[in-house]
């Protein structure tokens, strides 16, 4: 019937102190609690699941998720003699029956990590991380990009600030990067970026090909004793110290 039940699993053999695990069904929640004291005093709801809608939860009878973990931290451990490691699996099919196949479509998501933080009312989303389908999937044939995204100032909704695509481009104020790393941005009476090396003998920004005689170079950009620009191999410009 409806009404509540429990089941008590004893083991007083080896202290002075009773050890036990209470298995109960209270209020449409089944709860998994333990005993541990002469007295049957109890730690409250070490698992709990819901009958209504299957949510699990570890320290807590209010699940806001799946599986809900209270004050505590989720560790994913490997021992093992080799180079392996454990996963955590975000799978993503477009068919609705559980364990079937139907091919996702260009711009699906396949699994956000998300940090929600207390407004003093409710939670709201601070920043998220995305996996995304990014151009036509085929048969063996998945590409995907992965979308970061935070909150400005004054907001209530992530929006995207960096990508990178299936290609490998990184985009940071675009997502439609035209090269290997792309910076975009629409600012008044100010820098787009900004490179600083705080050494007072590091180098701004240093870049070379194979050929070592081939470079853009800028050395202590904010010391007047040191290089500030070069272009070699070899449409020579240099201005600042000699070679």
């Amino acid at each position: 019937g409806d009404a509540d039940a429990s089941i008590t699993l004893v083991d007083d053999g080896a202290s002075s102190n009773l050890q036990a695990m209470m298995l109960q069904t209270d209020g449409g929640l089944t709860k998994f609690r333990s005993l541990n004291d002469d007295t049957g005093g109890h730690e409250d709801n070490i698992i709990v699941m819901n009958h209504d809608d299957g949510n699990v939860s570890f320290g807590t009878t209010t699940a806001l998720a799946k599986t809900h973990i209270q004050d505590g931290d989720l560790a994913v451990v490997a021992n093992s003699a080799d180079a392996n490691s454990k996963s955590i699996l975000f799978y993503k099919s477009r068919n609705a029956t559980d364990g079937s196949h139907t091919i996702v479509q260009d711009g699906d998501d396949l699994g956000i990590i998300k940090w929600v933080a207390s407004d003093g009312g409710e939670f709201i989303r601070a920043a998220q991380i995305k996996a995304e389908i990014d151009g036509t999937p085929g048969n063996d044939d998945i590409p995907g990009r992965i979308v970061f995204e935070t909150t400005p100032d004054g907001a209530y909704t992530p929006t995207e600030k960096m990508r990178i695509t299936n290609g490998g481009l990184v985009g940071v104020g675009t997502n439609n990067p035209a090269k290997v790393f792309h910076v975009e941005a629409s600012v008044s009476s100010d820098f787009v970026s900004r490179i600083r090396n705080s050494h007072s003998s590091g180098e701004a920004l240093n870049i070379k090909t194979n050929n070592t005689n081939s470079l853009f170079r800028l050395l202590h950009a904010e010391n007047s004793n040191g290089r500030v620009f070069t272009i070699y191999n070899d449409a020579k410009v240099l201005i600042g110290n000699n070679d």
